[in-house]
């Protein structure tokens, strides 16, 4: 079985809900049954799982302004 990820391990990313726009590495993907891919982020001793949906590249200046 072969999964592609939009993003790649150890990219900085930014969390499009965060209002604080702080950054995020990727440490890990985990493929689920129904056919979802959720991926694991790092952030100093925070972690937390999100969906690909909720992952940017782009920082998103206004909320970090607000």
């Amino acid at each position: 079985m072969t999964i592609t990820t939009k993003y790649d391990f150890q990219e900085l990313v930014f969390l499009k809900h965060d209002p604080a726009q702080e950054m995020w590495m990727i440490t890990a993907f985990e493929a689920r049954a129904d056919g979802g891919l959720v991926y694991k982020l790092l952030q100093g001793a925070k972690e937390s799982w999100h969906l690909e949906c909720e992952i940017s590249r782009e920082k998103d200046e206004l909320k970090a302004v607000l």
